[in-house]
């Protein structure tokens, strides 16, 4: 029942349409849990844009369609663990 919306989220992300729920933590701490929502097709112009650093933990699972990562395409029921000081993206 809680609403999407993008408040604490990098504008550059807000504005694609990326969407969360906060379901523990806050975005700002050094822990939180999330459900994020992506609109089809989101990804930097050209698929060219900065890499992303978290000093923190970063795990995804995926429950519904499928994402583009730089070491391939994961489907409903993915998951990955990454360890902080990793870089990533763009998508």
């Amino acid at each position: 029942q809680m609403q999407w919306e993008s408040a604490g989220m990098d504008p550059a992300y807000a504005d694609a349409g990326l969407r969360w729920k906060q379901l523990r933590g806050s975005p700002h701490g050094s822990e939180c849990t999330m459900l994020v929502a992506a609109p089809p097709h989101l990804h930097p112009p050209a698929w060219r844009g900065p890499q992303e650093v978290h000093e923190c933990v970063e795990e995804m699972f995926l429950l519904s369609g499928d994402y583009q990562s730089s070491l391939g395409m994961m489907y409903a029921g993915a998951y990955f663990w990454r360890p902080p000081g990793i870089a990533h993206g763009p998508y």
